[in-house]
């Protein structure tokens, strides 16, 4: 069985790395068929890789974003934007 790709967005590093360890641990613990693939703070890199990777055998499967991020983009505004690309993501 292939894993979920988990992809986490804050802009905040303290929170994203209270992200990454809360969903590492609940992975962990149950022993489910997911992984990090990608912890940044920037949401427009998250923008580019959804915009540029849209080929089902790399697309992120689970999206965790911040719902205000301070470089001008909103959580909803990036959710939108990965809709648009791939829109069986959650």
């Amino acid at each position: 069985m292939d894993k979920l790709n988990i992809y986490i967005c804050d802009d905040n590093p303290t929170h994203l790395k209270k992200a990454e360890n809360i969903i590492q641990e609940i992975i962990d613990e149950n022993n489910l068929p997911m992984e990090i693939k990608l912890s940044t703070e920037d949401s427009n890199y998250i923008g580019r890789i959804v915009t540029a990777n849209h080929d089902t055998r790399y697309r992120p499967d689970i999206f965790v974003l911040d719902y205000m991020l301070s470089s001008g983009n909103s959580g909803i505004g990036v959710a939108m934007h990965i809709h648009k690309y791939m829109p069986l993501a959650y």
